[in-house]
């Protein structure tokens, strides 16, 4: 049914505050690769989600979208991180905040 997307969906945790995150961009990659996935649905993270682990995603081809996010100011970077879409349990509150927000700023 390739009419359909189909995202892997993942968090990520540490072991230490000093260790690395994971699983790594490169697990994820080959997760994503290995399992057929449309795109990556992960947890907002803004530790682990930047610009250049976005643009790995997306230069591979996959599709980026966020859970759960509530606050304003993340949902905002995600959105201009381009992330296709954001989970969250405050959906009028962030969807209001992030089309107030001007025009080039994002």
């Amino acid at each position: 049914m390739p009419q359909y997307n189909a995202n892997w969906l993942t968090g990520y945790k540490q072991e230490t505050k000093e260790s690395e995150w994971k699983p790594t961009r490169d697990t994820v990659l080959t997760t994503l690769k290995h399992a057929g996935a449309t795109g990556l649905g992960t947890n907002g993270n803004l530790e682990v989600i930047d610009q250049a682990f976005l643009d790995s995603i997306r230069d591979a081809g996959f599709q980026f979208h966020v859970w759960t996010v509530n606050d304003v100011e993340a949902a905002r970077k995600f959105a201009d991180l381009g992330a296709i879409s954001i989970t969250t349990d405050r959906p009028e509150f962030i969807r209001n905040a992030i089309q107030l927000q001007p025009a080039g700023s994002r």
